[in-house]
């Protein structure tokens, strides 16, 4: 193993570039190698640079246009939303209406149903109190007629007496 490291660390001694010097034209050479290299990569980049510039002009388009028909679909589900809501009130006012109308065909019906017999009892009382007028007032009669009919009967009953009173002393005389 000694051996073994020995002999690489001689083959690296002995090498030619460990030996040797780098010339100018070698220096240029790499410096020229280098240059390429450089405008190589210079190429590339201005190439990447322009490739993602288009991507992102691209992208930007595609999602313009997306956000435009977003826009667009979401400007027609609003104007659906609208009309449907627009339909939905008209129902339900033409619910609160039809109901309107019968709750006041409701209270008409229970003021009629309520009202005519009413009307019908307050008539027919009255007509009872003024029969009651009337037969208190007849019945005043009969008992002014009665007191008529007494006073006169005492009257003549008294007549009578005196009658009797007056035959008798007639008879007598």
């Amino acid at each position: 193993m000694k051996f073994g490291i020995l002999f690489v660390i001689g083959l690296c001694l002995i090498s030619a570039s460990a030996l040797g010097e780098l010339s100018v034209d070698d220096v240029e050479k790499i410096r020229g190698i280098f240059k390429e290299s450089e405008e190589r990569l210079r190429a590339e980049l201005v190439a990447m640079e322009k490739r993602l510039r288009a991507e992102l002009v691209a992208s930007e388009e595609r999602l313009r246009a997306e956000l435009v028909a977003s826009e667009e679909r979401l400007r027609a589900e609003i104007a659906l939303v609208r009309k449907e809501n627009a339909a939905s009130e008209t129902r339900t006012n033409k619910q609160l209406d039809r109901n309107f109308t019968l709750l006041v065909a409701l209270f008409g019906f229970v003021a009629v149903v309520t009202g005519i017999p009413l009307t019908l009892v307050a008539l027919q009382l009255r007509k009872e109190r003024e029969r009651n007028e009337q037969l208190n007032a007849q019945q005043r009669e009969i008992d002014a007629q009665r007191q008529l009919i007494e006073t006169l009967q005492q009257q003549l009953a008294g007549m009578n007496r005196e009658l009797e009173t007056l035959k008798q002393q007639r008879i007598f005389k």
